[in-house]
């Protein structure tokens, strides 16, 4: 039996709704737990709940994933995309910047060519209150063109296996390359051990299906209101990934 340890939501979590949902149906096989304040859980006992809680209860800093090395391919990428450390940001141009070293950090769309990159490195707050952004010249950052979307879509893999594909923003009726997004899981699931219930979000664009990020299942959210048991055993591989790999990302 597996034991769950949610974190309580302060408000209704439509992801907590759903797993809370399919462990009372299954509770001959796994049993549950809420809690307001995160503690270190042992070795059968899975953590649910924000990223800070996840980390708090496991004693680990999650790692994002991206875009894997092995995925940095014209064919999956369909857009100048590369990582990089703060030195190597351009300094002219427009381009998407995202920190790569946190997750949920930092991310916008930035003008070079009248923004100061050095400025949001160097800049010292000058109170408590001011909300300047200032980047950690120890992190990595992503730098890709901008692209047209026309459709996301966010993949579901449980157990190596694609469960859903999910739409969750544009055009409806402009649907991804399934060729594409089967290759991209056979790749994924060859080059990793332990990342087995993941997720991968998709572009359509006018250049064709593209990957955006890939995020293990201890960091993404529901598109969908149809789920079945295998819910649950997607967020116990996310922790085990969490507990014997969640690996930095490479340049």
């Amino acid at each position: 039996m597996s034991h769950f340890i949610l974190e309580e939501p302060k408000e209704f979590d439509i992801e907590l709704h759903f797993l809370k949902e399919q462990l009372n149906r299954n509770k001959y096989v796994h049993s549950y737990e809420e809690i307001k304040e995160p503690h270190q859980v042992g070795v059968d006992e899975y953590p649910v709940g924000q990223i800070p809680f996840v980390e708090k209860c496991l004693g680990v800093h999650e790692n994002p994933i991206e875009i894997p090395k092995y995925l940095r391919t014209s064919e999956f990428l369909k857009r100048d995309y590369r990582i990089c450390t703060w030195q190597d940001i351009p300094r002219l141009g427009v381009f998407f910047l995202k920190d790569v070293s946190q997750l949920k950090k930092f991310g916008s769309v930035m003008n070079a060519t009248f923004t100061d990159i050095d400025d949001m490195f160097n800049y010292t707050p000058v109170n408590e209150f001011d909300a300047t952004v200032v980047l950690d010249k120890e992190h990595l950052f992503q730098v890709s063109s901008l692209i047209d979307i026309k459709a996301e879509y966010r993949v579901y893999v449980f157990g190596g296996d694609i469960e859903q594909i999910s739409y969750y923003n544009g055009d409806c009726i402009k649907l991804p390359d399934i060729q594409l997004i089967e290759k991209a899981v056979n790749l994924i699931n060859y080059h990793e051990k332990y990342l087995r219930s993941y997720t991968i979000d998709v572009a359509v664009t006018n250049k064709g299906t593209c990957i955006l990020e890939v995020h293990n299942f201890t960091s993404c959210g529901l598109y969908s209101s149809i789920w079945g048991s295998s819910l649950v055993y997607a967020y116990k591989d996310g922790v085990d990934y969490l507990r014997s790999d969640n690996h930095k990302l490479e340049v």
